[in-house]
This record gives C-alpha cells, structure tokens and sequence, in this order.
C-alpha cells in the first residue's frame, strides 16, 4: 500500500464550513471532488458524518486530521463493511504526540 500524491482535494459535504447556494449545494460534487484511497493530507473521504474522535466530540487531545487508510482488497485490509480508518495527531497542549484513530463504514 502506498499514499497517492494528491494534486487537489475537496471537503466531503459534511465538512463544507460555508454556507452555499441551494443550486450549487444540489450540484457540489460535479464539480467539488473528495480524493479516496490511502492518502496524508487533504480531506477525509468520509462515510457516515463528520469524524467524532469520541463521543460527542470531546477528545482530551482535540486531534485533527492527518491522513487515512481505506479498506482495500489488494492489501487485504477491511474497516468493517468497506470503511476507512482516520488517524489524527492531538493539537491540544500537552497532548501534541497524542494520536487518535476513528473509522467509518458502510
């Protein structure tokens, strides 16, 4: 398994943080493309919602996003029913080493 080189990479729908035009909003992934795959960087590819690194999102570490790992049949790796597993190093101080793991599946 190896990371792909992302040249551009869109949020998922779930984390857009503006608001947008109801005609674009219908239309934003023909024209907004989230990269999948093994990737480091860019943005979540994501399943269900936004990702909750514990419940109702109070993680003492406060971690964001690093990179993630699909499931994928040629490393013979699965997240349950075709998920992705999230991996997010912690931001909050004293908690910079921390990291945590979160996944989503079908």
């Amino acid at each position: 398994m190896r990371p792909i080189v992302i040249e551009e990479d869109f949020p998922m729908w779930e984390d857009v943080e503006i608001d947008l035009f109801e005609q674009i909003a219908g239309d934003y992934y023909d024209h907004f493309d989230n990269v999948g795959g093994l990737k480091l960087g860019g943005w979540p590819t994501l399943i269900q919602s936004e990702i909750f690194w514990a419940p109702w999102n109070k993680h003492p570490a406060n971690p964001r996003y690093v990179f993630q790992i699909d499931s994928t049949e040629k490393g013979n790796w699965t997240w349950g029913d075709s998920g992705v597993g999230y991996f997010g190093r912690g931001t909050a101080q004293g908690y910079t080493d921390e990291w945590a793991c979160e996944w989503q599946c079908y």
